[in-house]
């Protein structure tokens, strides 16, 4: 496990963010989902592929979280299994990745469902008998969620009829389709960040405009709720992002992000500044050893030498330094 799976695993498995997730995605924010009704599942799920030789051999598969959630709608109970699959990179095979999740849970229900039947010696002869499933059973519904950690778009297919290598409508009718759920950053609008109650809509907001600091911080003297963040979202914005936004430790275990953001852009500066001197003292010492060979008093594989260069190379740096100096 990487360690940015092992730290979204820890930040994602806090109750009230996994709910505010799934609420944001499927009730718009609603507070529907409660995080006291949530319960932690095992995230192994086992796949019985069958060999050539017709032996079926277990192999386990691996989800990054899985839930239960009791969910209240319309004054009616319902149960259901939600999923959560982080991802920092793009996986271009997603659909049918979360579509076997999804498959080998509910063979997982069906196989459960058929040993207590087993048990219990309650079938009749039958369909249902040679089943080991009657009529009024039933399984629980799963969802499966995919969070995309990265600033930019979700560039990969987003169902798994996209994957097909063709267009045939006809063929597209019958093979069943599995689309993906998504949360993408950097496809999300203004206002909806703004639809989360816990960290989690800073933590996006930030993800979303993280390759361009001068403007997150535009962004943010403009949107003074997304100043003062919790050190933990700092930290996994640091890690999924690479931004290395600096700050100091409160009391309270808030950030300034106006004054992170400013830390970074003052490194830049720095960075920016130290570079152009190194520039400068190339190009002084090139142009300088460039006039001596065209006096004749050295020659040019002397110069290249002395620059840590080849010869080509060296001339060409001399025609664009003394380009340069001419406009």
């Amino acid at each position: 496990m990487s360690k940015i799976d092992a730290a979204a695993r820890e930040y994602m498995g806090d109750k009230e963010r996994f709910a505010d997730l799934f609420n944001f995605f499927m009730y718009a924010g609603e507070q529907v989902i409660k995080p006291d009704n949530l319960t932690e599942m095992d995230a192994t799920e086992i796949a019985l592929p069958v060999t050539n030789s017709g032996k079926s051999i277990s192999v386990k598969k691996f989800r990054d979280m899985l839930s239960g959630a009791g969910i209240m709608t319309d004054g009616k109970a319902a149960y259901v299994i939600l999923g959560l699959e982080n991802q920092d990179k793009i996986n271009y095979a997603m659909p049918i990745r979360n579509m076997l999740y999804d498959a080998l849970q509910y063979a997982a229900q069906a196989a459960a469902i058929k040993n207590k039947h087993e048990e219990d010696k309650d079938l009749p002869h039958g369909a249902e008998y040679l089943s080991r499933f009657s009529k009024t059973d039933s399984v629980t519904p799963v969802i499966t969620l995919v969070l995309y950690l990265g600033p930019g778009k979700w560039t990969g297919k987003r169902s798994l009829h996209q994957l097909f290598n063709t267009k045939d409508k006809t063929i597209k009718k019958y093979a069943q389709d599995y689309k993906l759920n998504l949360i993408a950053p950097g496809e999300m609008d203004e206002e909806e960040f703004q639809r989360f109650h816990t960290e989690l809509g800073k933590l996006l907001f930030y993800i979303k405009y993280s390759d361009n600091k001068e403007y997150l911080k535009q962004k943010v003297e403009q949107n003074p709720e997304y100043r003062s963040v919790d050190e933990e979202t700092v930290d996994f914005v640091n890690l999924v992002t690479n931004s290395k936004l600096t700050y100091k430790k409160r009391k309270d275990g808030k950030v300034d992000m106006c004054q992170a953001i400013e830390g970074i852009r003052n490194e830049g500066i720095e960075i920016g500044i130290e570079q152009g001197i190194e520039k400068g003292i190339e190009k002084g010492s090139i142009l300088t050893l460039f006039n001596l060979v065209e006096k004749g008093a050295i020659t040019i594989e002397y110069a290249a030498d002395q620059s840590g260069m080849s010869v080509p190379d060296f001339e060409a740096k001399a025609k664009e330094y003394t380009k340069e100096n001419n406009k």
